[in-house]
């Protein structure tokens, strides 16, 4: 909808290469359903993605075109995509500025709070977004202090009077670039 009141008339959209067991199949057609495609192309190299295909409601307003993946193509290795993401996050986030903004106007969304007062996950990526959840930037969180609800975080430069929402990820970046998951206390 966003791309089509932008004045595109079409949006390419390129999902991860997670397509294998039932989770994969249930965020595939989820996605599937949310967007609508008028047109899916599927790249497989055998037939990984028709268990994904398989279960698509027969519908006239949608065309799947199977297309093989070139032989050129090759799988990256996990260093490789972890270097490949490394030089990104440099790119991205090459001449950072260093924020402390107050949390009065702003949501918190992505995560759940064990009751401290204070949440320090240094390198914690951000979601910087607007009123309509859409990214303006992202951040790297350095501290949230909610007891005196101010946030401190780096970012490239943004007009925060734009941020209504901050979405806490699960990845955090140390300062080389390279990147883990994080695993949050979960509350009962």
């Amino acid at each position: 909808d966003k791309a089509f009141q932008s004045g595109y008339s079409i949006t390419i959209i390129d999902t991860t290469g997670f397509v294998n067991g039932g989770a994969a199949v249930e965020l595939k057609r989820r996605k599937l359903e949310l967007l609508q495609p008028r047109h899916i192309v599927a790249l497989q190299r055998d037939r990984e993605l028709e268990e994904i295909l398989h279960g698509l409601p027969n519908s006239p307003a949608t065309t799947v075109h199977r297309l093989p993946i070139s032989p050129k193509a090759r799988i990256k290795s996990a260093e490789e995509r972890q270097a490949y993401r490394q030089k990104k996050y440099a790119e991205y986030f090459h001449g950072l500025k260093e924020y402390e903004f107050g949390l009065k106007n702003v949501k918190l969304w992505g995560m759940r709070y064990s009751g401290g007062s204070n949440l320090t996950v240094p390198g914690l990526l951000l979601g910087l977004n607007n009123a309509e959840n859409f990214t303006l930037a992202i951040g790297i969180l350095q501290e949230l202090k909610l007891k005196e609800g101010k946030i401190r975080l780096l970012a490239p430069h943004i007009n925060f009077e734009e941020v209504q929402i901050l979405q806490f990820g699960v990845i955090r970046i140390n300062p080389l670039g390279k990147d883990q998951l994080v695993a949050f206390e979960q509350q009962s």
